[in-house]
This record gives structure tokens, sequence and C-alpha cells, in this order.
């Protein structure tokens, strides 16, 4: 099979921003595979992680409990607060320190990520210093036990997500995707290993929790329509880290209430020999 159907599918996710999963399973149809749903596993303890993709294989998620504490939380939202002219709008829906490739392309503002990449990582090292490093060290000791984990060369590393509770996924969630962007066409059907991961910093009162299906893109696996398709929700308490594969069909759930959803957010993929970082 040729890369045609691939190509579409990315540009139908693209364009047409699904929010159903009946959508969201026609667009992957030609790429896609349904396994029974296994939820997430609670990991309170970094000493408890053996190996990262091995859980996986067990787990439809992994979910570190109390990754930072709520000193280290209030102390970052406070710098957020003290640096608003480092943060950058997405229309009216979120604000970002950093920046985030997967919304620049939809939006067709590639050249601007591209631009601002290394100076929007530069910004959120300055308002958030130690951050990066610590990440990183989390990657490198826990995760993937392996020293080879860089930031990605020529894109923006992690960043802070800032929802406004009255604008884009209130009553309804955000769009379901993969995290494809930032990924080529070859990484795709080599099936590379890529993850994300998101840590919550803010709240909202209700809800705000990401939804993961137990449906994943795997390059030209057709769908089998026997299988159920299933969602689980990945609830947080503050300073809780998620981690899953990139691959699954996820989005944010509906958020409620008046306090705004903050979240850390990368991810990571393994490419030419190293674990690469970006958002």
């Amino acid at each position: 099979m040729s890369d045609k159907s691939l190509r579409n599918m990315l540009q139908r996710f693209a364009t047409e921003r699904p929010r159903d999963i009946e959508t969201s399973l026609d667009i992957m149809k030609e790429h896609c595979k349904v396994t029974p749903v296994r939820g997430a596993t609670t990991v309170t303890k970094l000493s408890q992680i053996t190996t990262v993709p091995k859980m996986l294989e067990e787990s439809d998620a992994l979910l570190f409990k109390s990754y930072l504490s709520q000193d280290e939380i209030d102390t970052m939202l406070h710098q957020i607060e003290n640096y608003p002219s480092s943060l950058t709008e997405y229309g009216e829906h979120y604000k970002v320190l950093g920046r985030v490739w997967s919304s620049d392309y939809i939006m067709e503002n590639s050249d601007k990520y591209w631009e601002d990449a290394d100076a929007s990582r530069e910004r959120f090292r300055m308002v958030l210093p130690n951050v990066e490093e610590k990440l990183l060290r989390l990657c490198k000791e826990h995760i993937f036990k392996d020293e080879k984990v860089v930031i990605r060369e020529g894109f923006g590393g992690p960043a802070v997500v800032l929802f406004k509770p009255d604008e884009n996924v209130t009553g309804y969630g955000g769009d379901i995707h993969i995290d494809w962007e930032g990924l080529e066409i070859e990484h795709l059907q080599e099936g590379v290993p890529a993850y994300s991961f998101v840590c919550m910093l803010s709240l909202p009162e209700e809800n705000g929790g990401t939804g993961v299906w137990n449906t994943e893109f795997v390059y030209n696996h057709e769908l089998n329509e026997d299988v159920e398709p299933q969602k689980f929700t990945v609830n947080y308490e503050l300073g809780d880290f998620a981690m899953f594969s990139s691959f699954k069909l996820h989005n944010i759930e509906t958020i409620l209430g008046t306090t705004k959803r903050v979240t850390l957010i990368f991810h990571v993929a393994y490419l030419d020999g190293y674990w690469k970082i970006w958002f």
C-alpha cells in the first residue's frame, strides 16, 4: 500500500478535528488497532518503574502520583503569573509558555513555530528555571533508564498550556486526536516508539481529565469492527503525571467551573538513536 491513505488520514485529522469517536474511527480505519481496555496503572514511587514500554503493554496509560509537590506547583504558577508577556496566545482558547507544534500546524502558523522555537524554549527556561532539567532527569533515570535523552534540535521544548475555563473545551471536550505532529511519514510507517506526557498544575472544579481510547494508530492495520472502541478517563490530582502512547486516540475531557486547567506537557519519540523531547 502507498502512503496515500496515511497522508489522507493525517490531513483529515488536521482539517476535521473530530469530537466524536465514530468520525475518528472513520479517519483511522485503514491504520487502526483496537485492544481490550486496560486502564491506567498508578505509580506511587518512581522506584516502582521497571521497563516503561513493557508496562504500557499491560496498561493504556501510566499515572505517576504526586510527581510535583504543591510547593513546586505554586512556585511554577507564581512565576508564570509574573511573566504574562512570555505567554503565546493561540486565538481565544488558550495561552502557552512555549509553543505547540500541533496547533501551529493546524492554524497554518508553521513558519511562526520554526522562527520562535529556540526563543520559546529560552522563555520557558527563564520563567521556569530547572524544570526542563528535572524532566530530562525523569526520562533518563526513571522512564527510559537511558542517558540518551535530549531536547529535539530545532523544536520547542516542554510547554505549559493554560486553558481558559470558559473557552474551547467547555461543554463538549477537546478534539479526539493522536499526537502525530512532529513525526515524519517514515516514522509512522516504521512505528517508532512515541509517548505523550501530561502533568496537572491546576485543575478545574469538575472534569478536565484526559480521555484515552483503547484505539491506537498502527500503520496498515485495518480496523476490526467487531471490537468495540471504549474510553477511560485519566483523572488527575495536582502534581500527577500521565504517560501514554502518542498514537492512542485521546482528548481533553470537558472542563467545568471557573478555574483554569493548566498542564505541563511534552512529547518523546525514539529518533536516530535518541529519546527526543519536544512540544
